[in-house]
């Protein structure tokens, strides 16, 4: 199983590009990686309005397989002073401060990895208008429940465990899976 990080950072390809991209934390070199840079900092968790610093450092070399061998990584991470400290005074309160960047992420397929450590910042959460609901599923689930039932259903997590996870009930999930739309 794989943690997505979702990320703002202040690099654009285009004039579409919001800067928004997701860090997929799948090895276990990165997840401790990452772990020991919470821990660290003191953190219990990566929260919107932190820093998160990660760098390639190069590759194992007792690894399995020297064909294909495990990525080692470094990280560093900077927990927000203050969850109400994170929202800038002139625009609105969905809008995250952007990260420093310390060089580009996005590399062509063929290019080598960045030696450079590139710093980010969790996403905060979006709010919605007070006018505009977020879009509900059978049983009252959000989009977001949803996304986390499907993957942790497919971890082969327990239903109860699974209930909790995502902050839903029994009752919830089943009246989802029992809806054919």
């Amino acid at each position: 199983m794989q943690i997505l990080v979702d990320l703002k950072t202040d690099q654009r390809l285009d004039a579409s590009d919001t800067g928004e991209r997701t860090l997929y934390v799948a090895s276990k070199h990165l997840k401790r990686a990452i772990g020991e840079a919470i821990r660290a900092a003191g953190a219990s968790d990566i929260l919107p309005g932190g820093t998160l610093t990660v760098q390639y450092i190069g590759n194992d070399p007792a690894s399995a397989n020297p064909a294909n061998p495990a990525k080692m990584y470094t990280a560093q991470y900077t927990a927000p002073t203050s969850a109400f400290g994170q929202q800038p005074a002139d625009s609105a309160p969905a809008v995250a401060q952007p990260a420093q960047v310390a060089q580009p992420v996005q590399q062509p397929v063929a290019a080598p990895i960045p030696q450079a450590p590139v710093a980010v910042q969790p996403q905060a959460p979006v709010q919605q208008p007070f006018q505009q609901q977020p879009a509900t599923h059978a049983g009252g689930l959000t989009d977001q429940q949803v996304s986390q039932l499907q993957q942790l259903r497919g971890a082969g997590i327990p239903p109860e465990t699974i209930a909790t996870a995502i902050g839903a009930t029994a009752e919830q999930i089943a009246a989802f899976d029992n809806t054919p739309f």
